[in-house]
């Protein structure tokens, strides 16, 4: 049988049957053997062998009689059936490893078991670390099996998930087995788990809701398992999943979403029982067939049974089973003796039955689209929201309001005290006293009703949740309040207030609404529930129907709101304009109201006071800020004593504006006054602490302790999901807050998962505009930059301005900095046509906002010069750059981090017009600013340190440069900042220490390193990249290669097209040029030096260094050609150029002598020649060394007039 008879495109369980009948029995028994992927072990292997796999699909005795009478032509004796080695092929065969074995650094302790293409071992490192994997062996191989198992180590290297078991090594025996090592997981198979824990269904649903992230973070990665099954999924002792064995998966085309190819044995590759129909099928896959896979597993997690049983090794039974057979629903299966054999019947009819029907629905279209449809379904079960998978009918809507939320039960007393609040409320409005009396009865009597939800008696002594009470509520507002549509109204809005609160925000706005609707408008009633109505749209985002309404009542003008009232329409118009980006009209309406505010109660006085602090912030103004929360935490200190949530609330603002101001001692002072009070009211798991111990992980971070941070982040993180819905503002936010920190520590795709996981997040709450979403896809961009995916970076910054343009408008800061991002994304690339407009639009937006000493413009006065910087304007940056330093300092004061990072720009601008002097001077003042705040292994310390490096080795002090460099490499390995970007940094200040020092082989490993680690992260065309390939050919011209720098200066000019650094160029021929002089082109290379050294006199001040480098090389060039009266006057230009910045014990100066010596005696002025030629070499040998290149050089000139 050839390979063009297996069917590959068959669909129909029919058209497979008769290709069976069709066939020879023996060789329809190989094929079968070979169907799944169990079949690619050799055809003897017998399935008592693979006990830990998926069975071989076999032949009954009645098919194979049927099919032997139809049966014409006997086998080829060279023919060989799918996943058997045809002639010709290499095919090798090992004997199984014992204990003690050797294979790659482990040593064999156990065998585990046998798996599809061999067997896995316990094995731990020979070398005595304290690590142990699961090893995996290839018994049988062939080129196709060495491809599948090459791919599975190529998938696994690309999936870094907490659910994904990851690849640690891999290699080849002697012998040519190929071995893999995974992480080993000590736990149990999930049929096994499953069957030894008594979970409930609530946790078989939290525990498959982990293996649907392990694999949707899979598909991300355009890669389908294939082989989804309880013996695939590890469960450690913790309850944590671990999906494994990815041997024949497949990756998926970015473009079609499908399989890229067949698979590589050409047969299809499964396990019978949890295949898709387009497996059985033979049909190309896509992420859909692990969806249904995945719903093989959902049912047999819920239920304890597949959806329909069959015979594996029989295909034709297999492929009707698959196609045909029709699904029992999990609430009704049964067993042998016709009870229900799942404990949660009850729990499974409806929506759990539906999901699970979805899942395994054979019509692709009708099936859930992808794993996180099928996740978020699940989620909302467990949420007791509506599910995507059922029609959201009004009486289904209803019924999942029931379903419980797991608060704690005093929430559900706070609540009944916050009824009883409402309707003393309600009985001092302005009604008749007849109808005080019958509303205060009817609340009275729904009061009561609530009380008896949490009556031990009823409830039997079960934890009634204030879901339950809400729910309850609200069926007895909608029978029994009819005929008092006032108290209905009013308890309307107060359950839309409450809803709100637990995170069903939705729901709460709906009620709101529907409130708003029934109230009888003009009413101060009226005006109470849309004020309650127009704060929720604000705080959900919904920015324009919470104008739409505000302006409605402005409009207005209602005269029959009292003046309490009308002041808290005023402050609620100023609340707007602060939100939608209009800070100085807010603070200008709330000085205007300051007078009317003390008429207003106590409470609301401390909130207005502490939302004008807010306006004051959003303003830049920290310090009238933290004023304004001093004299207010006086007062409600005054008012309430020591713990009031008021207060915690106050102190936790407080910290939060002086992390700005850059006052960390007294910011984590407030932040822990905030959460000690907080405490001391509600207990250590509150989530009242939520938003203090965020701020005060950003604190950790802004002053480099990320082991603290990461811990608070995780208390935070906590609180969310014990206190919070599943979903929700706070969880996001903490997950971007996560994210952060992980692009702190150079974890870049760790903190690209995070952000998209707070992304996804924000917009399952709020939709598709929220400034959530903007920032996470501004943080995304921001990483996408630092790893040169200017691309990519684009996209992002572009979907976050037209959020910030739906949400508030051009005119908005959030707008604004966005635009500055932009900019300096192109400022990146060195594409300075398309960064400055953007930069100057951003500056001038801002200035048009705020006033002139805001923060915010300084930050963009400051990038804007950082861009002059760039394009070689050094004046118009130094003066930008000290215009914003003056402001930063009154900001912030004298040491902050701002005011470093300005500190360390100057330093860089004088240090790149060749005053090495001064940049020193500014980049210690830089170090000891930052040593006030941040900790030495923060990366921005980390940075200036290898700037103070560049300008020790510039100024020649190259043992004090060597030592900062090789101390800041060892306080990132002492820490846990594995940022990237700082290692290859990192590398290329030791490559550059090296070559000044002349031990040029140290110097070529360092920037070979560095190049690498770059290539790593960054785009070809980075211009880091592009420097450290100048740097690498630089030196490999020093040393006389000529292939290799001439190959990087190919690629370096290449790339370099787009940049518009008007010294990259130059710099790119100097170094052509010095390799022509190496070739012997030295009419070629005298040309191009002229070349440079006339644009770099054009971009650069007379006296800068470079213009010096180019004139000494220059000048030696021109007096080996016998030109020795042009190259006088250059040589001579060049030691005054040194003289001027260079300390007078710097080599250069030496060089130069050597060189004019070398041209005196050109000229015939040989005792002067000599004796130049003799005292540079002397001194160079005394400075640099015997052996340094510009010794070795020097002593050549001298030997060289010496010979003549």
């Amino acid at each position: 049988m050839s390979d063009n008879d297996v069917p590959t495109d068959e669909s129909r369980a029919d058209q497979l049957f008769r290709f069976v009948e069709a066939r020879d029995p023996e060789v329809l028994k190989r094929w079968m053997q070979a169907y799944t992927a169990e079949g690619r072990v050799d055809a003897g292997t017998s399935s008592d062998e693979t006990n830990d796999t998926a069975n071989p699909i076999e032949s009954t005795e009645d098919d194979q009689a049927k099919s032997s009478k139809q049966a014409k032509d006997p086998t080829p004796e060279n023919e060989v059936p799918p996943g058997g080695a045809a002639p010709g092929e290499v095919f090798s065969s090992q004997m199984e490893l014992g204990p003690g074995s050797p294979c790659g650094p482990f040593r064999i302790e156990r065998k585990l078991g046998r798996g599809g293409m061999g067997n896995v071992y316990l094995a731990t490192r020979a070398d005595d670390l304290d690590l142990q994997v699961a090893l995996k062996t290839l018994n049988t191989w062939n080129p196709k099996m060495m491809s599948l198992f090459r791919k599975e180590c190529k998938i696994l290297s690309g999936l870094q998930h907490t659910n994904i078991a990851h690849l640690i090594d891999a290699g080849v025996l002697p012998s040519g087995q190929p071995w893999l090592a995974m992480e080993y997981v000590a736990g149990q198979t999930l049929d096994v788990y499953l069957a030894k824990h008594d979970l409930d269904l609530k946790d078989r649903l939290q525990l498959f809701l982990k293996i649907c992230d392990a694999l949707s973070h899979a598909h991300q990665h355009m890669v389908i398992h294939r082989d989804l099954k309880p013996r695939n999924i590890m469960v450690s002792p913790e309850g944590e999943p671990k999906l494994l064995d990815f041997g024949i998966a497949a990756v998926l085309n970015p473009d079609t979403g499908e399989q890229q190819t067949v698979t590589a044995l050409s047969t299809p590759m499964m396990t019978p029982e949890y295949a898709s129909p387009e497996q059985v099928n033979g049909q190309r896959l896509s992420a859909a067939s692990d969806v249904y896979s995945l719903g093989v597993l959902f049912y047999e997690m819920l239920t304890g049974q597949r959806p329909y049983r069959m015979n594996p090794r029989n295909l034709a039974r297999v492929m009707r089973a698959v196609n045909e057979s029709p699904i029992t629903r999990p609430s009704r299966v049964r067993g042998k003796e016709g009870e229900t054999t799942g404990r949660f019947t009850r729990q499974l009819r409806g929506d759990l039955d539906t999901i699970a029907l979805k899942a395994l629905e054979r019509d692709l279209k009708r099936r859930y689209a992808s794993v996180e449809a099928f996740a978020a379904d699940v989620r909302a079960y467990l949420r007791g929201l509506p599910i995507e998978a059922r029609p959201a009918t009004t009486l289904y809507r209803f019924r999942k309001f029931v379903l419980r939320n797991p608060w704690p039960l005093s929430l559900a007393s706070g609540l009944v005290l916050f009824l009883v609040v409402f309707s003393v409320y309600a009985a001092h409005q302005q009604r008749m006293i007849s109808r005080e009396k019958r509303t205060a009865e009817h609340v009275t009597d729904f009061l009561v009703s609530m009380f008896e939800q949490t009556d031990p008696n009823l409830s039997k002594n079960r934890e009634v949740s204030a879901f339950e009470v809400m729910e309850n509520g609200r069926r007895q507002l909608e029978t029994g309040l009819i005929d008092e549509p006032e108290v209905k109204v009013r308890l309307m809005a107060t359950m839309g207030k409450v809803y709100f609160a637990l995170g069903h925000q939705d729901q709460g706005i709906e009620l709101l609404e529907e409130a708003s609707q029934q109230v009888k408008s003009d009413t101060e009633e009226a005006f109470f529930i849309e004020s309650e109505l127009i704060r929720k749209l604000q705080l959900h985002g919904d920015y324009s129907a919470s104008e739409k309404r505000l302006k409605t009542w402005v409009d207005r003008q209602v005269k029959n709101l009292n003046k309490f009232s009308r002041t808290r329409l005023a402050l609620m118009r100023a609340h707007q304009l602060f939100l939608t980006g209009k800070p100085i009209e807010a603070a200008e309406v709330f000085e205007k109201l300051s007078p009317h505010i003390v008429e207003l109660p106590t409470r609301e006085q401390c909130l207005i006071r502490q939302a004008y602090a807010d306006v004051l912030a959003n303003l830049g103004q920290y310090h009238k800020a933290v004023h304004e929360l001093s004299r207010l935490i006086d007062t409600l200190t005054e008012i309430y004593g020591d713990h009031h949530s008021y207060t915690a609330t106050a102190y936790c603002s407080r910290g939060t504006f002086s992390i700005w101001l850059g006052n960390y001692n007294q910011a984590e002072t407030d932040l822990l006054a905030s959460i000690e009070i907080n405490q001391h009211l509600f207990g250590e798991q509150n989530p009242h602490q939520i938003e203090a111990y965020f701020q005060y992980s950003y604190l950790h971070i802004f002053r480099g302790d990320y082991a603290a941070a990461e811990n608070m982040l995780l208390k935070t993180k906590s609180l969310t999901e014990n206190h919070l819905s599943e979903e929700n503002h706070y969880t996001a936010k903490v997950l971007s807050g996560m994210g952060t920190l992980a692009k702190y520590r150079g974890n870049y795709q760790k903190a690209k998962d995070l952000h998209a996981q707070s992304l996804t997040m924000y917009r399952n709450i709020y939709g598709d505009f929220h400034i959530g979403i903007a920032n996470n896809l501004d943080a995304l961009a921001q990483i996408a930059r630092r790893q040169g995916e200017y691309n990519k970076a684009q996209v992002y910054y572009h979907q976050a301005l037209n959020i910030d343009k739906k949400l508030y408008g051009e005119h908005h800061i959030h707008f604004a900095n966005r635009l500055n991002n932009l900019g300096k994304l192109f400022l990146d690339k060195m594409d300075f046509a398309s960064a400055e407009p953007l930069l100057k639009k951003s500056l001038a937006l801002s200035e048009k906002i705020f006033e002139s000493n805001n923060y915010y413009i300084s930050s963009k006065r400051n990038d804007l010069a950082y861009l002059y910087k760039q394009k070689r304007n050094y004046q118009t940056s130094s003066i930008l750059f000290r215009q914003t330093l003056t402001e930063f300092k009154k900001h912030f004061g004298e040491h902050h981090p701002h005011v470093a990072t300005v500190q360390a720009n100057i330093a860089k601008v004088l240090f790149s017009n060749g005053y090495y002097n001064e940049s020193k001077e500014w980049i210690l003042k830089a170090l000891h600013t930052r040593q006030q705040t941040q900790k030495s292994h923060h990366p921005h310390f980390i940075y200036n340190s290898l700037i103070l490096s560049d300008i020790l080795n510039a100024a020649g002090s190259y043992h004090k440069a060597r030592l900062r460099i090789t101390k800041a490499a060892q306080t990132i390995r002492d820490s846990d900042n594995q940022d990237p970007i700082s290692a290859f940094r990192i590398q290329r200040s030791l490559g550059k220490s090296a070559h000044f020092l002349g031990k040029l082989n140290k110097a070529e490993f360092h920037f070979q390193k560095s190049f690498l680690l770059a290539q790593d992260i960054l785009q070809h065309n980075d211009h880091q990249v592009m420097s450290i390939q100048l740097n690498l050919a630089t030196v490999l011209i020093i040393r006389g290669q000529i292939l290799e720098p001439e190959s990087h200066l190919k690629k370096v000019y290449a790339n370099a097209k787009d940049s518009q650094d008007p010294l990259l160029l130059p710099e790119i021929n100097h170094q052509q040029a010095r390799l022509l002089c190496l070739k012997g082109d030295q009419k070629n290379a005298a040309s191009l030096f002229h070349d440079v050294l006339t644009k770099r006199r054009e971009i650069l001040r007379p006296k800068h260094p470079l213009i010096a480098n180019t004139l000494i090389d220059l000048s030696d060039l021109l007096a080996d050609m016998g030109q020795h009266e042009e190259a006088l006057p250059m040589i001579e230009e060049a030691a005054t150029i040194y003289a001027d910045c260079l300390p007078p014990e710097h080599e250069f100066h030496q060089v130069a002598n050597s060189i004019k010596g070398h041209i005196l005696h050109g000229l015939g002025q040989q005792d002067q020649a000599q004796s130049l030629l003799r005292a540079a070499q002397q001194a160079l040998a005394d400075r640099m060394g015997e052996d340094h290149y510009l010794t070795l050089d020097a002593k050549k000139r001298l030997e060289r007039r010496q010979t003549d």
